[in-house]
């Protein structure tokens, strides 16, 4: 499952996407310490300051993916659980595009406009619940 942020509440600046999504991961995962292990393909860095979160009364491991390349940076925060002998992932993502390699002129988010797209996001996570 997946859930985009409307694009064009940001057209002219350099927002490219934010998004949520909800996987399981059926490689490495049948284990709840196979589970919130990085491995290839589904590496993560664990989160140092904040290495769990407590989503819809579950305990997730927090971890960050992050990426550049062609003038574009993501960000990903990862969180991974081991619900009923299943490995979850949900994942909040955001891409943004260099300013000043863009060809035609581009404003950058405000912190403001930021916020916003943090807290929506934030929002989006906290609110998904496991069926059973």
């Amino acid at each position: 499952m997946c859930v985009l942020y409307p694009l064009q509440e940001f057209k002219g600046t350099n927002f490219g996407a934010a998004g949520f999504e909800v996987a399981e991961i059926l490689q490495h995962g049948t284990t709840p310490d196979e589970c919130v292990t990085p491995h290839t393909g589904h590496q993560f860095l664990l989160s140092a300051e904040h290495p769990t979160e407590l989503i819809g009364g579950i305990s997730f491991i927090h971890g960050n993916v992050d990426g550049a390349a062609m003038g574009n940076t993501n960000d990903t925060e990862v969180y991974r659980a081991f619900h009923k002998g299943r490995c979850f992932q949900l994942s909040v993502s955001e891409t943004e595009t260099t300013p000043d390699t863009s060809g035609a002129p581009m404003k950058t988010l405000t912190p403001a406009q930021e916020r916003k797209i943090d807290q929506t996001m934030s929002e989006i996570l906290h609110s998904f619940r496991f069926a059973n």
